[in-house]
């Protein structure tokens, strides 16, 4: 079976776009990427899209206009968070593509990588945000999710607060707009500046599909009957993909 290589005496960074051209002109050619999916948590490209899994376990309230629970739902972020800063720490795409020339943004360095980019442009209070999916870049993405709870499988329409649940994860997946939605939370804690979030806007959801079961075994969370009667187990699986193709979400979709 014949082998393609790639070498190059230039740095991690500075190959990025170049060898993301080069990998969708082996793949438009017939070659097959040989990636080792052994690692879990570790995003993966396939074609179209960017795909990797967030979880969550704990209790998970439901929310709306009279009851926004801003506390609530930073603290879910706060989870995300972590598991985002890491993603964008390991994935070579994430990690070493430069801010850019995207969007009309004179005050960034565009040779700065975007994480810092973003940032700097992301702030909302004493918060650094790095939103992933932007609609400036042309990303959209859609969310299967693995929702254990208390109820019996099957038992989403007896479960009136269900849409509320899901709300709040919605927003938790996403940036804040404005301070007040960070609740008391006003200050990051320590390694939370920047701050890494999934969606700049849940609009950017172009699919969501929900899968319910029973869980079996409570989180270590849930200590009170009222945590018991809300407790969760999340996993969401994550597809990031261009709406079409442009020079800042290339990693996404080669």
């Amino acid at each position: 079976m014949p082998v393609v290589g790639y070498l190059s005496s230039g740095s991690q960074e500075s190959d990025v776009l170049r060898l993301t051209h080069f990998r969708k002109g082996l793949s438009e050619t017939g070659y097959i990427e040989v990636q080792d999916r052994g690692h879990t948590g570790r995003a993966q490209t396939n074609g179209d899209f960017m795909q990797f899994h967030l979880t969550y376990e704990g209790p998970l309230y439901g929310s709306g206009k009279n009851d926004p629970r801003p506390d609530h739902k930073h603290c879910i972020r706060r989870k995300f968070h972590t598991q985002l800063k890491k993603l964008w720490s390991e994935n070579q795409t994430l990690r070493f593509l430069p801010h850019g020339g995207y969007v009309n943004a004179p005050q960034i360095d565009p040779t700065i990588p975007r994480w810092q980019g973003l940032a700097l442009r992301f702030q909302i209070g004493n918060y650094h945000f790095v939103p992933l999916v932007m609609e400036e870049l042309a990303l959209s993405c859609s969310l299967d999710i693995l929702f254990l709870r208390p109820d019996p499988p099957g038992n989403l329409i007896r479960s009136a607060d269900i849409d509320a649940r899901l709300k709040t994860l919605f927003d938790a997946l996403k940036t804040p707009r404005d301070a007040g939605q960070l609740g008391r939370c006003q200050d990051p804690g320590e390694g939370e500046d920047p701050f890494y979030c999934l969606l700049e806007d849940d609009g950017l959801i172009t699919h969501v599909s929900v899968t319910t079961d029973m869980l079996l075994e409570p989180t270590s969370a849930a200590l009170s009957k009222n945590e018991l009667k809300n407790d969760a187990r999340i996993v969401i699986d994550v597809k990031a993909r261009p709406v079409h193709m442009t020079n800042g979400n290339i990693g996404f979709g080669a």
